[in-house]
């Protein structure tokens, strides 16, 4: 299904009258200047070769292949000085792409185009060397393909020396008290040391109060870790920024020893790491596509492609 979507939110105003457009586009496209017909897959134009004497009738032509909606209805749209749509009614098919109409309906832009758009030739400007993904990464959902599995496996072989306990894991797969909280925070757990009460103050904002996570279950959660052995613990998100730019904790990285003291410093290690893995992820589910499409048009605010390539368009 094809869907259409502006790419700047407009504000519109509607024409008074029908008598108003005719007058409208008489005055701008006469003389067979062309006008585009919005929602033509095959991006079609047509033009107005006769403007009738009732004011309201014109006849337009276009592509003898351009097939008619069954409501028959052609809308055109364009940009003089403003951003400009208006409905055309047909009342008569006189042959292939030739039509009777009547002017039904328009309306135009409150304002002006921040940025304009100009036109290019196609041999003039291309693009080329896209990146895109070859899978999607659902963190919301914890939707994670296989390939970006294996990195995290492979992520936590290589820096399981670095630690008496230290784990990759996924925040959706965990039932534990800390890491739900990590998942719904964002922030990281760090006790520098079990034994002292007064590490586990949280050092900032940034940080999860397992005071707050467990309530009078506190005693017993400490009194578990020490009889793991345990000492010092570090607990950090790993975070994804999606399509939508939010910054989801969709993993974590859990750092714990028995006889090292682990410090603050230790915390901005392990999340410089966090930096690092993200990016193994990306570049792990990013593919390079060196096909070069033409550029219709470029503004300020970005450029309008025509996609040809097979591969990008399954993107």
């Amino acid at each position: 299904m094809i869907t259409y979507k502006e790419r700047k939110q407009r504000f519109f105003e509607e024409f008074q009258s029908p008598e108003e457009i005719f007058s409208y586009l008489k005055e701008h496209f006469s003389g067979n200047k062309r006008i585009k017909i919005k929602f033509d897959v095959e991006d079609r134009e047509l033009f107005i070769n006769e403007f009738k004497e009732d004011g309201l009738h014109v006849l337009a032509v276009t592509d003898e292949n351009y097939t008619l909606g069954s409501n028959k209805i052609i809308i055109i749209y364009g940009l003089v000085q403003k951003y400009f749509e208006i409905e055309l009614e047909v009342v008569e098919e006189r042959g292939p792409g030739y039509y009777e109409c009547i002017v039904k309906s328009g309306r135009k832009a409150t304002s002006g185009r921040a940025d304009i758009r100009f036109k290019v030739n196609s041999d003039d400007v291309i693009v080329t060397n896209f990146r895109i993904s070859k899978h999607t990464i659902d963190v919301t959902m914890f939707t994670i393909p296989t390939s970006i599995k294996v990195i995290l496996d492979q992520f936590e072989a290589q820096n399981r020396s670095t630690a008496d306990f230290f784990e990759v894991g996924l925040v959706g797969n965990s039932t534990d008290q800390v890491i739900q909280e990590i998942r719904r925070s964002g922030k990281t757990m760090f006790v520098e040391d079990f034994d002292n009460d007064g590490a586990f103050a949280p050092m900032t904002d940034d940080f999860v109060s397992l005071h707050e996570i467990f309530a009078h279950e506190f005693p017993k959660y400490v009194a578990k870790i020490k009889e793991k052995g345990i000492r010092s613990a570090i607990i950090v998100p790993i975070l994804y920024l999606t399509d939508n730019e939010q910054t989801i904790p969709f993993g974590y990285i859990s750092m714990m020893t028995k006889d090292r003291l682990l410090t603050f410093e230790d915390v901005i290690t392990m999340k410089e790491r966090t930096f690092k893995l993200v990016d193994r992820i990306r570049d792990a589910n990013t593919a390079f596509i060196e096909a070069k499409q033409q550029i219709l048009d470029i503004s300020r605010g970005g450029a309008r492609l025509k996609v040809e390539d097979a591969q990008l368009k399954a993107a």
